[in-house]
This record gives C-alpha cells, sequence and structure tokens, in this order.
C-alpha cells in the first residue's frame, strides 16, 4: 500500500492543531510475514495550545494501542484470528480517556478535544473508527464517495431536511461537532468495514480540507492522480493548495492510502459465507478472496 501524510497550517491561523500519520507494521514468524497497514488523523481543539497537545494525544494513543495489541495477538499462540475492529475500537476509547483526563488534571488543558478519523487495514480488508467531522473518502473509478458520517450540527439538521446541502456549507455554526475525543468520560465510535480493490484511494481529511473546497473539486484532484499527471505527494499538495486558495480558513490535513496488488489475498479457492463481523483466520485470509459487500456500519462493542 502506497502512503502519504501531509498538513499545512492554512491561511488564517498561527499554528497548526491538526495531527497526522500514515504507517505500516509487519509481524514476522519464520518465513511468515502479516503486516498491517495504519492510517491516523486527528483535528484538535481548544485554547492555546490544547488543541494541539489533545490531537497529539489522540494520535500517540491509538498508534501504541494499536501496535501493542497486534503484537500481543502475534504472541498469543493460542489466538488464531485477529480482530482488527475491536483492536481499532478500543484504541479510539483509550484515546478518548487520556484526552479527558488530561483535560481535568490541567487547567491549561480545559475544554480541550479532538475528532478522529483511523483506519487500519489487513489482507484486503479496511476497518474505519471515527469520531468528529473528520472525514474518510474512498476514490475508485473515477467516483469519489463520503465513507464517514459528520458528527456535527448542521449534519443533523440536513438529516432532519431542515437546511440543505448548499445551506449547511454556509451555516454560522458549521464548525459544530456532536462528539468529540476528550469532551466526556465515554465517547460513541462509529465503526464500519469494507473490502479493498486494486487502485483504491482512501483519503482521510481534517475540515480545513472538506470545508473549504467541495467533494467534485476533491474528485477532480484526484482524477489527475488516477491519469498519471501527477504523483501521489503531489496530489496532496495540490489538494492543500485549493483549499488554501479558497481561504485556508483552518488546518489541512489529508491521509492517502492506495491500494495495491500484493495488498490483497490471494484468488478464491472455496467459497464461504462472510457478515460484515466475522474475523478470518489466518489461512482464510491468505486463501479466500471476498465478495464486495460494500461499506458496512458494524457498530460498537
Amino acid at each position: 500500500m502506497l502512503l502519504e501524510a501531509r498538513t499545512d497550517v492554512g491561511m488564517q491561523r498561527d499554528h497548526n492543531e491538526d495531527g497526522i500519520l500514515a504507517t505500516a507494521f509487519t509481524f514476522r514468524e519464520g518465513e511468515k510475514a502479516q503486516q498491517y497497514f495504519l492510517a491516523v488523523l486527528s483535528d484538535g481543539m481548544g485554547g492555546a495550545a490544547a488543541g494541539e497537545v489533545a490531537s497529539a494525544l489522540t494520535i500517540d494513543t491509538i498508534v501504541r494501542e494499536v501496535y501493542l495489541s497486534l503484537l500481543e495477538a502475534h504472541m498469543n499462540r493460542d489466538q488464531n484470528f485477529v480482530n482488527l475492529r475491536r483492536i481499532l475500537y478500543h484504541a479510539v476509547e483509550r484515546a478518548n480517556e487520556r484526552v479527558y483526563t488530561a483535560a481535568r488534571e490541567n487547567q491549561s488543558y480545559y475544554g480541550m478535544g479532538a475528532t478522529v478519523i483511523a483506519c487500519l487495514a489487513c489482507q484486503g480488508r479496511i476497518f474505519f473508527s471515527h469520531v468528529g467531522d473528520s472525514r474518510a473518502y474512498r476514490f475508485r473509478d473515477g467516483e469519489l464517495r463520503q465513507i464517514t458520517e459528520d458528527h456535527s450540527f448542521v449534519n443533523e439538521l440536513m438529516k432532519e431536511g431542515r437546511i440543505t446541502a448548499e445551506e449547511a456549507r454556509n451555516h454560522p455554526r458549521k464548525n459544530v461537532i456532536t462528539r468529540a475525543i476528550g469532551s466526556r468520560p465515554r465517547v460513541k465510535v462509529d465503526s464500519l468495514t469494507g473490502l479493498l480493490h486494486p487502485g483504491d484511494l482512501y483519503l482521510l481529511c481534517s475540515d480545513g480540507l472538506s470545508g473549504m473546497i467541495e467533494d467534485h473539486e476533491i474528485q477532480t484532484a484526484l482524477c489527475k492522480w488516477q491519469a498519471g499527471d501527477c504523483t501521489l505527494q503531489q496530489v496532496a499538495q495540490d489538494l492543500i493548495d485549493r483549499a488554501n486558495r479558497a481561504g485556508g480558513a483552518d488546518n489541512i490535513s489529508v491521509d492517502l492510502m492506495v491500494v495495491e496488488e500484493l495488498d490483497l489475498p490471494s484468488p478464491l479457492m472455496d467459497q464461504i459465507a462472510l457478515d460484515a463481523s466475522r474475523v478470518l483466520t489466518w489461512d482464510e485470509a491468505a486463501q479466500l478472496g471476498i465478495p464486495d459487500l460494500g461499506f458496512v456500519e458494524v457498530g460498537g462493542e
């Protein structure tokens, strides 16, 4: 999988409260190797430097929790599968606990919080957990699709039919979110799972991008990459430049993940029934192709 992570302070802020990460973990046992791809994006909020602290704590916690959980799973000889959805979900819950505790133990951090969008991919499957209005998109065959649903005030108004999407873009309370990491002792985390296809591009972004340019502009930029007119690094910068030209009212961050053939299981050998919550054994993951069920919300624990 090809990875690219890039962030920019924007045109109107004096510091950057976003945090981003895109990395891979590889666990080996003899000649066998299992690789996992993790991307996390967090948009911090709060007075002074508190937003930076919240996003940094969020990312640090998720990376540590995911890595240690994967390591423990691979060290456990009695466990023949890894529940990636549960690992990612609990990592986000743990991030919420850390940010909430830090905000109450240090007066200068009071009121801080963060959004988060995180994804973990392995053996042809991808799992998302998110809180807030940072987004995940999938770009496939020239079409852009928003995967996550914003936890925001204006999105609630749109769902109720009280405002249109165009009205939401210019609403005076468009930056008000209804869920945040660290605002309460516990947070409701949305979880999604889907299947990878060769050539898929996944975009994670803060509202510094999605709030400044419309989806069709994002799609146009990604089509240039798909046509071979720019590299992954260049399209990441192009997205940031577009948001800055539109005013750059907030910090702008993007995580990009491109699926390669090597990231997918080998061709289908035996047909099996599969639901959204099933976890494959290592042998199944290595041998089975899976029908594309689309993105399915699988709920919490």
